[in-house]
Formats: C-alpha cells, sequence, structure tokens
C-alpha cells in the first residue's frame, strides 16, 4: 500500500523522524511501519474536523423575534470563530500528512533492498548533511544524524546511479567494510584512509592492514587524505606477504615517509592518476610510466628538488600525460648543456607550476606540446631572482610555447605574498 502526495517533501524535525548511524533493518522496518500509523492518524483527524460542527445553540421558538434574530447571529459568528480555528489545523494536517506521504512512498522501495544495502546507505548518507555542498567523495564529515527523507531522496538514487558508492571501502566505518570485502570477494575497490578515529584506531588499522596484506590486488584507487604509517609495516615483512597493486590505477599519498620507499619502488603497471603531497623523497622513487595521464606533485620550500637529468628522463616517457601539476619542486635546468633538446609532451592539455620565476622559465624554454587548454603558472618569492631571468622574460616564453592554445591561459605574472 502506497500513500499518494503531490508535493516535495519538506524538512521538519517535528514530523521528519532521523536515524543514526547504528540504526539496522529491525529500526527501518519499524519506521516505516511508524510512517504509515502516522499517515492514517492524520487522515482520521481530518476527515473529523472536516466533517465537524460547532455546538448547536438551540433557540426556543417561543422567544422574542429580536432574541431570535441576536441568537441566530451569534450562532453563525460562532460557527465562521470555529472555522477560523479549524480550517488552519486541517490546512496544516493536510502538509504533514504529504510530507509523510511523500517520504513513505520514498521509503517503500527502498525497503525492498537488501540488509547490506541499506546499511551502506545509511551510513554513507551520515557524511552529507542537507546544506553540504561537494559530492559525497568530496565530503566526509561525520554527522550523528541524517534526515530520512534526505536519505531516501537523494541517497536512493546515488545508490542506482554511482557505481562508486558501492564499491568503496571506507575506513571511518570498519565494521561495514569488513562486510563489504568479505561479500565482494573479486570486485575491485576503492580505498579512503583519513587516519584512524577516536575510539576505533585498532578496528580501523586492523583493517587497513588486512587490506595492504591481502586484497591490495583488489585495489583500484586508494586515497590518502594524511600519512600512512602502515605501508611501513606491511613492506617490512616477507617477500609472499608483500602487496601486488598491479590493479591500481589511482593513487593519492600525503607525506610519504623512508618507509614508502619500496611501496613506492615496486612499481604500478596499470597507475593512470598520481597525486603526492608534501613529497620530500628523491624524484627517483616516484612511479612514473607512460600509463599516467595525470601528475600531481607538491613540495614544501623548494628543498626536494630533482637532478636535471633525472627530471628529463622521466617526464619524456610520460607520452600520455595529460594533467601536469608541479609547487616547488622544479630542477635547476640552466645546469643543462646549452645543446640540449627541448622535450615534448604531446598529450598535455593542462598545465600548472608553482615555484619561482627563474626555475618556471628554464621550465617553459625547455617544453613543448601542441595544444594545451588550459596552462596556470604562480611565481612565489621576488620578482627577479639573482641570476634568473625576470617575469617579462617568463610572460614572453609562455606566450612562445602556449602560442596554438584555442582555449585562452590563466597566468599569474604577480608574486605570491
Amino acid at each position: 500500500m502506497q500513500a499518494s502526495s503531490h508535493c516535495q517533501p519538506q524538512t521538519s524535525d517535528n514530523i521528519t523522524p532521523r536515524i543514526n548511524e547504528d540504526i539496522d533493518i529491525n529500526d527501518f522496518r519499524h519506521l516505516k511501519g511508524r510512517l504509515f500509523q502516522m499517515i492514517s492518524d492524520a487522515e482520521v483527524e481530518i476527515q473529523t474536523l472536516r466533517f465537524s460542527q460547532p455546538p448547536v445553540l438551540q433557540v426556543p421558538p417561543t422567544l422574542p423575534t429580536d432574541t431570535i434574530e441576536v441568537l441566530s447571529e451569534f450562532r453563525l459568528l460562532a460557527y465562521y470563530f470555529f472555522k477560523e480555528r479549524v480550517f488552519p489545523r486541517i490546512e496544516a494536517l493536510e502538509q504533514e500528512r504529504q510530507r509523510l506521504a511523500a517520504t513513505y512512498n520514498a521509503l517503500f522501495p527502498i525497503h525492498r533492498l537488501s540488509e547490506e544495502a541499506l546499511t551502506k546507505i545509511f551510513l554513507f548518507a551520515t557524511l552529507e548533511s542537507v546544506d553540504a555542498r561537494g559530492s559525497w567523495l568530496q565530503c566526509h564529515w561525520p554527522f550523528k544524524s541524517v534526515i530520512l527523507s534526505h536519505v531516501c531522496q537523494i541517497w536512493r538514487n546515488l545508490a542506482v546511479t554511482c557505481p562508486q558508492l558501492w564499491s568503496t571501502v571506507h575506513l571511518s566505518y570498519p565494521q561495514l567494510s569488513v562486510v563489504h570485502l568479505s561479500r565482494r570477494m573479486d570486485s575491485p575497490i576503492t580505498v579512503i584512509w583519513e587516519g584512524a578515529s577516536q575510539g576505533r584506531e585498532h578496528k580501523q588499522h586492523s583493517l587497513l592492514l588486512q587490506i595492504l596484506s591481502q586484497d591490495v590486488d583488489r585495489i583500484r584507487h586508494f586515497v590518502s587524505q594524511c600519512h600512512v604509517p602502515l605501508l611501513e609495516t606491511v613492506m617490512g615483512w616477507a617477500h609472499p606477504h608483500k602487496p601486488d597493486a598491479s590493479a591500481l590505477e589511482t593513487l593519492v599519498v600525503d607525506n610519504p615517509g623512508e618507509g614508502h620507499r619500496e611501496f613506492l619502488r615496486q612499481g604500478f603497471p596499470s597507475l593512470r592518476h598520481l597525486d603526492i603531497n608534501r613529497f620530500h623523497l628523491s624524484w627517483s622513487y616516484l612511479p612514473l610510466s607512460a600509463t599516467l595521464t595525470h601528475l600531481e606533485i607538491r613540495s614544501e620550500g623548494g628543498r626536494n628538488r630533482a637532478k636535471a637529468s633525472t627530471f628529463l628522463k622521466s617526464l619524456v616517457s610520460l607520452w600520455n600525460l595529460q594533467s601536469l601539476h608541479l609547487s616547488e619542486n622544479l630542477p635547476d635546468l640552466s645546469l643543462l648543456p646549452d645543446n640540449t633538446p627541448p622535450f615534448l609532451l604531446p598529450s598535455l592539455r593542462f598545465l600548472s607550476l608553482m615555484d619561482s620565476v627563474g626555475y618556471i622559465a628554464d621550465f617553459l624554454s625547455l617544453v613543448r606540446t601542441y595544444v594545451v587548454a588550459d596552462a596556470h603558472v604562480y611565481c612565489i618569492g621576488k620578482d627577479e631572482d639573482e641570476g634568473r631571468q625576470p617575469l617579462t622574460t617568463l610572460a614572453r616564453l609562455t606566450d612562445k610555447i602556449f602560442a596554438s592554445t584555442r582555449n585562452g591561459r590563466a597566468i599569474r605574472k604577480n608574486p605570491i605574498p
């Protein structure tokens, strides 16, 4: 049985029930039954009020005519006063019934999903609030509760149209991740690690250790928003236990330490997206290969610059690279011989550089590409570095190299304070 509704559900704290992240299938069924009972109660009250009449004032016919007229007018006034009190209540009940009906109708089809599916929808829904901006993969803020109608309207559609939801192991929810890993034995997964949460450190570390030691061959995307010390532990084991990340396509790592060297050096034959923040290791440890289409390396303070020869050798092999973002790690290419030929990045479409003027100018003087759709140059430090070219030379090089740009470019010529 489905209740009908002709309007979109509106959020209301006193009407729309809320659920926390610990909801199970029995709670869900209870809420569904409670909603139906609330709809039935509202409909009964609406019908009762709609056909109700004000108290009847009996007027004896023996009274004088003037008195009868006065009492009749009073009875009519009482009727209008009664309706003024009743009609708003009927209207409020109608709106409440419509909101409840819309929520119930949203629950009705989702109720047929499995217990695992329902649990996962509700748990992921706690990562998003009604007013939060951005997609679920961009917002990982743990909210204690979520409006039920919001879950049904938004996340039920997401569950159908977004396969990433069902292939993502979010380590903030270790119990759900364990169930997901056990029921999806062969499917590729996306792992999101945000660090250990208070009170869940043991479970999260155990699960991460299990994934890195037993399920690495299933990881398609690994997104780490903080340091991953367990990589060092896994790489210290015997050879049969070392991970084989041959299926890895996306690797996002923050602040890799010394223990990450072996992990990065093993190579990832399918890697397409590499994003490393606060990179302080040698450039030679980067898993650069011809499969890469996106490369983003950010360092701090210019203390981790690669050797010019190592840098050029690695970039020359990136034939499929479409997006390149480098921050404070360009090498000193001015040390190369004067007859060094330029290198070509034939597939490059997006370029972003943040460094001092001289390093950027030397890089642009050697790089060649066919068509760059968007180029961003951010100069830090002074306008002119000692022994290097000024900003005017940088602008001239940019105009010359990217003269074939079709969609324009954004160049910041002023230093960042």
